[in-house]
């Protein structure tokens, strides 16, 4: 049996989103390596002129555990040909809450080559029946294309919807 992925979209609002994800190791498959947020496939709808949305993280809840009491961590990060690191998810089993609502939340500021994606990696996600849950608010914004007449792209302003 593969490791599971499940993501839950459980609101798509005009200027938030909030999503769940739960991940449970299979004890074979290894590591988690994937793109979570696609603004492109998951807020297409929100597209102007195409131009997709870009993200920014305001607040998340991270657990993490197994039932060995052994645990594992987390890497979130904005993908592209050099991934932005965001957030480092620590391992435990208690419920970490975080919140960057009164920052602005965490945009994507790579540099560029960045594709707005946000990727989960994990480290140590080896035996099975570990599993963790993630929570997700995301602001969306639109990232300018170019900011000047060389077109410079990957600008980290943006203009929220």
């Amino acid at each position: 049996m593969p490791n599971i992925f499940q993501k839950t979209q459980i609101v798509n609002g005009p200027k938030t989103a909030v999503f769940h994800f739960y991940i449970r190791a299979d004890g074979i498959e290894g590591e988690i390596n994937r793109i979570i947020i696609d603004p492109a496939v998951d807020f297409a709808a929100d597209t102007i002129a195409g131009q997709p949305v870009s993200l920014a993280i305001h607040a998340l809840s991270w657990a993490a555990s197994s039932a060995k009491g052994s645990s594992f961590a987390g890497l979130l990060q904005f993908d592209g040909v050099n991934p932005y690191n965001v957030v480092a998810l620590s391992p435990t089993a208690n419920m970490a809450n975080l919140d960057f609502q009164d920052l602005g939340g965490l945009k994507d500021r790579s540099d560029f080559g960045g594709n707005g994606k946000l990727k989960l990696t994990t480290f140590e996600f080896l035996l099975n029946n570990m599993q963790a849950h993630l929570v997700l608010k995301v602001k969306k914004y639109y990232k300018p294309l170019s900011l000047n007449a060389f077109g410079t792209i990957g600008a980290a302003q943006g203009t929220a919807l």
